[in-house]
């Protein structure tokens, strides 16, 4: 008669715990089919989204002169105007006596010096006015632009929002285990995860920057597509320093570190504080989420736009390695780019000095035809400057937080 330990031991060998069926592989199907639907839902929300984007990127880089800050240098202004005036009368008045005519061939250089500077010379786009459809609309209407420069930067932003989708999820479950965490949602970690990825995806921002505010009618491109630029950014500016410079990173840092917190702040206040859900609450609930999300784009729109005036500046070489690098590339210093827009002529030095600048010398909705006004108005109308594109981020914050919405509900 067997035992009873050697008829468990029989059963554990020959009938398994799990049995195999047809639906076995159901769930590795059912998630590489939603991996597939994830990345072509990201295709079309980054193409549908892109003339927003433009739109935003052009508003938040483009430099407008405050008439009050002009009014303060007029004098310069007015003497470089009356020199060119004078230059224009005679060619002699500011040449010196001894100075010896050119001969023929320093002046066919001369001529093909100026044919090269106007063949770069591009008309960029005007002042762009405020709202979320003016600025589009101007866009279009510009001859140098047209509407196929709103699908500028697409393609990398697709790229960038496949590669946020799926490793920000992936990392913040993995420190979850690491730190034995068992929570749904940490703010430790999903503040750490969005942090880490968006520091290591910031190149791609970068790429995508350059490409939207690069100008549509330049003759030569310097930046043909994200690969290209990311090459040109290697080779002119460091390696791939250049793509990590601090200069990038720490805004890098401080935007996803803000942005996950005040995204769990407003959580905490809707559900723990107010007791909102989107199933007891269907009316009250969307309504008090939009309010807080313009609250958060309120306190980000500055930063964003520090960060992109930054990322539109080319970084010289610094150390002599890297200068070596861009000797060995054929080039003596890193070539300009043509931007759509006008941007600052005097370079930031960091998120502070642009937010500085811009309420200093920017903001033009003075009411007075000579722009002159007191520091008071100056000051409002400068802070009213930073946030430029504030709608079209809360119209793409609002996209992502329906999304998320989405998902929620399928998980319930």
């Amino acid at each position: 008669m067997p035992s009873l330990s050697n008829i468990l031991s029989d059963s554990k060998d020959k009938i398994p715990l799990y049995e195999k069926d047809e639906f076995s592989n159901y769930e590795e199907e059912w998630q590489g089919k939603e991996y597939l639907s994830n990345i072509l839902k990201q295709y079309l929300i980054s193409f549908s989204m892109s003339p927003f984007n433009v739109s935003e990127t052009y508003l938040q880089v483009q430099y407008q002169k405050s008439k009050f800050y002009a009014s303060i240098d007029n004098f310069p202004d007015d003497l470089k105007k009356a020199e060119n005036e004078i230059n224009m009368m005679s060619t002699n008045v500011w040449e010196n006596e001894d100075q010896k005519p050119k001969t023929k061939k320093e002046k066919q250089e001369d001529e093909k010096e100026v044919i090269k500077r106007k063949d770069i010379e591009v008309e960029r786009i005007e002042r762009l006015g405020d709202g979320v459809w003016k600025p589009i609309h101007q866009i279009i209407e510009c001859e140098n632009e047209g509407w196929t420069s709103l699908l500028k930067g697409s393609f990398t932003s697709w790229l960038y929002n496949v590669s946020s989708t799926l490793s920000q999820p992936f990392l913040e479950e993995l420190l979850n285990d690491i730190f034995d965490i068992y929570e749904d949602i940490d703010p430790r970690t999903n503040i750490l995860s969005h942090m880490i990825v968006g520091v290591a995806l910031s190149p791609l921002e970068l790429i995508k920057t350059r490409l939207i505010i690069q100008s549509t009618a330049t003759p030569v491109k310097k930046y043909r597509g994200p690969f290209h630029c990311m090459q040109t950014i290697v080779n002119e500016e460091g390696g791939m320093r250049g793509l990590y410079a601090p200069r990038y990173v720490i805004p890098a840092f401080i935007y996803y570190t803000l942005v996950p917190t005040l995204r769990i702040i407003s959580s905490h206040i809707l559900n723990d504080y107010l007791l909102l859900t989107p199933f007891y609450n269907p009316v009250l609930f969307p309504v008090v989420n939009t309010l807080l999300l313009a609250a958060e784009v309120a306190i980000i729109t500055p930063f964003e736009m520090a960060r992109k005036r930054i990322q539109c500046q080319i970084k010289k070489p610094s150390s002599r390695q890297q200068q070596l690098m861009l000797i060995n590339s054929g080039l003596n210093e890193p070539i300009k780019f043509e931007t759509a827009v006008e941007v600052s002529p005097v370079p930031y030095t960091g998120i502070l000095n642009v937010i500085k600048r811009v309420i200093l010398e920017e903001g033009n909705d003075y009411d007075n035809e000579d722009g002159k006004g007191n520091a008071i108005t100056q000051l409002w109308y400068g802070t009213k400057s930073l946030y430029r594109g504030f709608w079209q981020i809360l119209i793409r914050r609002f996209i992502q937080a329906a999304e998320t919405m989405n998902e929620k509900v399928d998980d319930w």
